[in-house]
């Protein structure tokens, strides 16, 4: 009898500690929500937009955020010192393309309508990079990851 009861009080115990995680990550996931990221959920609750359009436009602006605290970053370490001004240039040039390589990607992304292109093709000396980010050995006729073809790929994307 005592071990059904002891047996008892763990598992409501586990019940407890189960709904207090839940609510801490409930509590966690709306510290990251700002007021736009809540309004756009919202319009999504009510059907005004996708769940696609919400997936899309809060990614884009997450990223966003993601570069501009990076370019405070950046300006951050040159004030203290720790960045000559030509390391702070060449990092904010970098973080200019990385940013636009992004835009790039999205827009070609738009015009063939295939959603899993993340990057524009590369080719380097031993290995190529194929549209879905995969980067490829250069005797690789087809991408590991998504199958397309590799000269297909570099001569039309």
């Amino acid at each position: 009898m005592i071990v059904i009861l002891l047996l008892i009080a763990i598992v409501i115990l586990l019940i407890l500690i189960l709904f207090q995680l839940n609510d801490t990550h409930k509590y966690l996931k709306e510290l990251n929500e700002d007021d736009k990221t809540k309004k756009m959920k919202k319009l999504q609750k009510f059907g005004l937009i996708s769940n696609s359009e919400v997936f899309h436009k809060l990614k884009h602006y997450r990223d966003d955020i993601k570069y501009s605290q990076a370019e405070d970053d950046l300006q951050e370490l040159r004030a203290k010192g720790l960045l000559t001004h030509e390391e702070y240039d060449e990092k904010l040039n970098h973080l200019y393309k990385i940013k636009q390589n992004i835009k790039d990607a999205e827009e070609l992304k738009k015009q063939t309508g295939e959603h899993d292109i993340v990057t524009y093709p590369k080719e380097y000396e031993k290995s190529w990079l194929c549209v879905c980010g995969k980067e490829n050995n250069y005797v690789q006729i087809n991408c590991s990851h998504c199958k397309r073809n590799q000269d297909y790929v570099l001569s039309n994307y």
